[in-house]
C-alpha cells in the first residue's frame, strides 16, 4: 500500500486507488492475469502530474492520475524500483534494468 497525494494505492490482483479521506474508489486497474507482487510506487514530476507504477509476472507498468495504462516494461524476478528522470530503474535478483518511461506501451 502507498499513499500519495491524497490518494491510496493498493496492490491486489488489480491496482486500486482510493481516496485516502473517504475510501471511495478513484478506478482500479488489472495489470494482466496474477496478483500485483509488489508495492505500487509513485513519482510526481510537475506539479500537478504524477504517475504509479507496479509490477507483477515479469511485467512493470505505469499509470496515469486517472488509471490509464502509460506504460509498461518487462522485467524477471522480484524487484525493488526507482525512478530518475526518464527511467525507472529496477533492481532484480538477476541484475539492474533501466527502462525508458517514454516508449508506448
Amino acid at each position: 500500500m502507498t499513499l500519495f497525494n491524497e490518494t491510496v494505492y493498493v496492490g491486489t490482483d488489480r491496482l486500486h486507488a482510493r481516496s485516502a479521506a473517504t475510501g471511495e474508489e478513484r478506478w482500479n486497474a488489472s495489470l494482466h492475469d496474477g496478483s500485483i507482487q509488489s508495492v505500487p510506487i509513485t513519482e510526481e514530476p510537475v506539479a500537478e502530474d504524477h504517475a504509479v507504477f507496479a509490477y507483477s509476472d515479469g511485467r512493470l507498468v505505469g499509470f496515469a492520475p486517472d488509471g490509464e495504462k502509460t506504460w509498461e516494461g518487462s522485467v524477471s524476478g522480484e524487484v525493488s524500483s526507482y525512478i530518475v528522470d526518464e527511467s525507472v530503474f529496477v533492481a532484480t535478483n538477476e541484475g539492474i534494468y533501466a527502462l525508458d518511461r517514454q516508449e508506448d506501451p
